[in-house]
C-alpha cells in the first residue's frame, strides 16, 4: 500500500504545482511574502493597512509542498517573510528550498511573529511593518 500511497502523493504534487490554489500575487519587489490559511488573510489586511503592494505566495495547501511553485518564487528576491501561525513547519522548510535557488535571501518569520498564543492582525501588521521598514 505504500507504493499506492506514494503515488497518489505525487499525483496530489502536481496539482499543487499547476494549481490556482497555490497562487502568485502583487506587484514585482525585492521582499515577498509566503503565506497559508487565515494568515493570508492577515497579511492583505496589513499590506492594505499598510499601502503596500507586495507579491505574495498564497499556499492553499502545502503538503505536498509545491516545491518547484515556491523555487520560482524565490528566485530574485532580497528577503522573504513567513507568515504561518504557531510553528515554523513552512519557514524551515522555505529556508531549504531557499539554499538551492536563491542562497542569499534572507528567510524572516518566527524571529518577527510569535510561535505562542494566537496570530493577530495587529502582529502580522507590525510584523509586515517591520520587515518593510514601514511605519505604522
Amino acid at each position: 500500500m505504500k507504493a499506492e500511497l506514494l503515488e497518489k502523493i505525487e499525483k496530489i504534487r502536481d496539482f499543487a504545482e499547476k494549481s490556482k490554489i497555490n497562487r502568485i500575487e502583487g506587484k514585482k519587489s525585492k521582499i515577498g511574502i509566503i503565506t497559508s490559511g487565515v494568515s493570508y488573510l492577515y497579511v492583505k489586511e496589513a499590506l492594505n493597512e499598510l499601502k503596500l503592494d507586495l507579491p505574495i505566495l498564497k499556499l492553499g495547501f502545502f503538503y505536498p509542498l509545491p516545491e518547484n511553485k515556491i523555487k520560482n518564487f524565490l528566485k530574485g528576491f532580497k528577503k522573504i517573510l513567513v507568515v504561518e501561525e504557531l510553528e515554523n513547519f513552512l519557514e524551515r522548510e522555505i529556508r531549504g528550498i531557499a539554499k538551492d535557488v536563491n542562497p542569499k535571501v534572507k528567510i524572516f518569520g518566527k524571529d518577527l511573529l510569535s510561535e505562542v498564543g494566537e496570530l493577530r492582525p495587529e502582529n502580522v501588521i507590525e510584523a509586515v511593518a517591520k520587515f518593510s521598514r514601514q511605519k505604522i
